[in-house]
């Protein structure tokens, strides 16, 4: 089995749906003005990051067993 190595910057500039993340990252941080709202946007950025993460690592590490 190969395993294929995606880096952050592969990730980040994929299509997803109907544009790119990076795209859509970037247009959510134009959309606020009050820094407190752009704060918890963006935790809730990284909390999808984490979660889809580690969702793909658990579906590796149980093929792996």
């Amino acid at each position: 089995m190969v395993k294929s190595e995606v880096t952050f910057e592969d990730w980040f500039h994929q299509l997803e749906a109907y544009g790119l993340k990076s795209e859509r990252f970037y247009e959510s941080l134009d959309a606020f003005t009050d820094k407190r709202a752009l704060a918890i946007s963006m935790v809730e950025w990284l909390k999808a990051a984490y979660y889809a993460g580690k969702a793909e690592g658990d579906q590796i590490a149980s093929y792996l067993d």
